[in-house]
């Protein structure tokens, strides 16, 4: 861990930004968020309405230094089981651990976000990352909005796993125990292992959870055996390892269309191609096709 923050001009000093800037932007930190709503329309047809907070350019700018210059560092220190938002950690290695089991089970914690105080956060900084409280105090000040964590800051993953860390551990020693796997992915929780071992403990993870002070979405609770397909962060997990056909449907219905932007197909052609070679090279076969007929 880098050397603590002891002092308001040594913070402005590591992430580059001036001390007055900082606490001008936190002093007048609602001015600095432009909130919109956004609406999803989920597998069953219902529609469901999303906060986005949205801060604006100059706030986001000291939240992505802020992310860079102490988060990022903070976060590479977690252990494996912690897999979202953290630099070479990905999707696919949030699956790997699930990969042939006999069951899987999937969680994912309710308005997460939302469910991470201002107090939580502060806990971060000054007891995990060692700043003084007028550091840890300025740093929450521009790290949440509402006295909660902001959906759409560059801070927010970070902090949500920084925050969710002895949660993580408690439940990673719970799945250990058990002769389970276990990892997280930022809201994200799944447990595998044998189907009738994980029955037995699932209420107790549930229950661990909301001890926490977190609440397990009932809706999105998913448990699978092998004899089905077994998705974990949209990863088929059955055998090994493969790209959910959802996605890979996805990707050709984007192929086929000529509006398409080639570079953003490339892109997602590139994102199968780190997890299965063989799924990647049939899309970009594809994507040369038709770019040759289209010529």
């Amino acid at each position: 861990m880098a050397e603590q923050i002891l002092s308001l001009n040594k913070l402005a000093f590591r992430i580059g930004v001036s001390r007055e800037v900082l606490e001008a932007v936190a002093k007048n930190k609602a001015e600095h968020y432009q909130p919109f709503t956004v609406k999803e329309k989920k597998r069953d047809g219902r529609i469901k309405e999303r906060k986005i907070d949205n801060p604006d350019k100059a706030i986001r700018k000291i939240q992505q230094k802020i992310n860079k210059k102490l988060l990022v560092e903070a976060c590479a220190l977690l252990p494996s089981y912690t897999t979202g938002s953290i630099r070479k950690r990905s999707t696919y290695n949030n699956a790997l651990p699930h990969t042939g089991k006999d069951a899987v089970l999937l969680l994912d914690i309710s308005d997460c976000f939302p469910s991470i105080g201002s107090s939580d956060v502060y806990k971060v900084y000054k007891g995990l990352l060692g700043c003084s409280p007028p550091v840890a105090n300025l740093l929450t000040k521009l790290t949440t909005y509402g006295d909660r964590l902001p959906q759409g800051a560059p801070t927010s993953p970070s902090l949500c796993n920084l925050v969710l860390a002895p949660l993580s551990k408690k439940l990673d020693k719970l799945a250990t125990s058990n002769g389970m796997a276990f990892t997280q992915y930022v809201d994200d929780l799944t447990f595998s292992g044998d189907y009738a071992t994980l029955s037995t403990v699932k209420n107790e993870i549930i229950d661990t959870i909301q001890k926490s002070g977190f609440k397990v979405s009932r809706k999105k609770l998913k448990f699978t055996k092998s004899r089905n397909r077994m998705e974990v962060t949209g990863l088929v997990v059955n055998q090994k390892v493969a790209v959910g056909r959802r996605y890979l449907r996805k990707v050709q219905r984007e192929i086929m269309n000529s509006k398409s932007n080639e570079s953003r197909l490339r892109g997602k052609i590139s994102y199968v191609q780190s997890v299965s070679k063989s799924q990647a090279k049939k899309l970009a076969k594809r994507l040369e096709a038709i770019t040759r007929k289209r010529s």
